[in-house]
């Protein structure tokens, strides 16, 4: 049986940078099997971190560099943890922000413009997957392996008062999207 082939391309944002989610790494396979699925159907991918461009053969040895620390802040005995969390939600927050974050998907460094089709993993803090949808007019899926607070607090990470904050604010970016993919019925 012939497989129809579609014409396109899709970015498949993920809203961190190479270095990072280092523990992780099946989240950086998943979005190089996605890519990988997108093209055996005709379409061309590009996945796009927070700090280059790649293609799903270079993903699969992310993260790059597992000498760079997560968040840059280590546990200290002088430090409570809650306010630990809330330092690396701050300064996640704050490298989320960044105005030249994908800079170069706007920049002749990509070969493809004019998405078809945005797919952004889904993080505390998510990417620019909504901004581009908009930009291009096109439709935005939302992969979520967990919704990042609930995951977190069921192992034990305490949020006393911005955690609820946090979770309105995942489920605002969620709704933005055309289509969530959930890794399972659960989530």
């Amino acid at each position: 049986m012939k497989t129809e082939k579609f014409k396109g391309n899709i970015w498949f944002i993920m809203p961190r940078s190479s270095s990072d989610w280092k523990g992780a790494e099946a989240l950086w396979i998943t979005v190089a099997g996605w890519a990988s699925a997108a093209e055996e159907l005709g379409l061309e991918s590009l996945i796009a971190t927070t700090d280059r461009m790649a293609d799903y053969h270079e993903v699969r040895n992310y993260p790059l560099s597992s000498v760079t620390k997560p968040m840059g802040i280590k546990r200290s005995k002088f430090l409570p943890l809650v306010l630990i969390t809330a330092i690396k939600d701050f300064l996640q927050f704050k490298r989320s922000k960044k105005s030249n974050n994908y800079k170069f998907l706007d920049s002749s460094e990509s070969d493809l413009t004019n998405p078809t089709l945005i797919w952004e993993h889904h993080d505390l803090f998510p990417g620019i997957g909504t901004e581009l949808a908009n930009k291009y007019g096109i439709p935005l899926i939302k992969y979520v392996h967990a919704p990042q607070v609930w995951e977190a607090k069921k192992w034990g990470v305490n949020r006393p008062v911005w955690g609820k904050l946090l979770e309105k604010s995942e489920v605002r970016n969620l709704n933005r999207a055309d289509l969530v993919a959930c890794v399972s019925a659960q989530v």
